[in-house]
């Protein structure tokens, strides 16, 4: 390429661009102005609030995965240093385990904040739903909402998990500092 095919090339890139006018039509300035409109943006709202649910729902089961590795290692690494006679290390591992075991409650019940503001917003979507086509059973999340078990929610469980685990490895701790 010599410095004449440059020349052209910035010749073509500094064209003005024709502007396009478009024609506006009367119902695209007309917020909800129909029921087409206004479904339109209930889906839209559906859509996005189940999508924010799907995601923490899922970031929450995600989270107690890799808690549940975390200690797998740990307690492997905590044998390891009891079985080599390590003591400080098997107690510094184990402190570890329980501060981490602290900071996933503390993120499940972040997760658990953010998954309810989703639902609230599903909530309302539901029952406007319910009452325009008489269908008392799409309510869902309202149905959810108190469960037949209250013992048995999936948060309550997940926090009994992370305690469960931190009070082990606070014990296991005390175990290793006193042997």
């Amino acid at each position: 390429m010599d410095l004449s095919d440059d020349v052209a090339v910035l010749a073509i890139i500094d064209k003005p661009v024709p502007q396009v006018k478009h024609r506006e039509s009367p119902r695209r300035n007309k917020l909800l102005s129909s029921e087409e409109n206004e479904l339109s943006i209930l889906q839209i709202a559906m859509t996005h609030s189940q999508s924010w649910v799907e995601l923490h729902a899922n970031q929450r089961q995600n989270l107690l995965n890799f808690f549940l590795i975390a200690v797998a290692f740990l307690f492997n690494a905590y044998v390891g240093a009891l079985s080599e006679h390590r003591y400080i290390l098997a107690g510094t591992i184990s402190l570890l385990g329980a501060l981490i075991s602290f900071g996933f409650t503390l993120m499940d019940l972040r997760n658990r904040d953010l998954t309810r503001a989703g639902e609230v917003t599903l909530k309302h979507l539901e029952d406007r739903i319910a009452r325009e086509l008489d269908l008392p059973s799409i309510r869902i999340i309202e149905a959810i909402d108190q469960p037949r078990y209250p013992w048995m929610s999936i948060g309550k469980i997940i926090r009994t998990i992370h305690i469960a685990v931190g009070l082990v490895f606070l014990g296991a701790s005390v175990y290793a500092f006193i042997a």
